[in-house]
């Protein structure tokens, strides 16, 4: 499991400095059916914008 989760969204209410993410869990879906074969196939359903919390 990986120590640091590298994150560059800013506007994440999870983002820390350093790109670091400082969510608790991490949850990543598929956009679409069958294996995902590049990034943009998936998605970071973590992600919470900042003015929202």
């Amino acid at each position: 499991m990986a120590k640091d989760v590298k994150c560059g969204v800013h506007s994440c209410a999870f983002w820390k400095s350093g790109n670091k993410c400082g969510a608790k869990n991490i949850v990543v879906e598929m956009y679409s059916e069958g294996k995902a074969k590049t990034s943009g196939q998936t998605g970071c359903q973590t992600f919470r914008p900042k003015d929202l919390l």
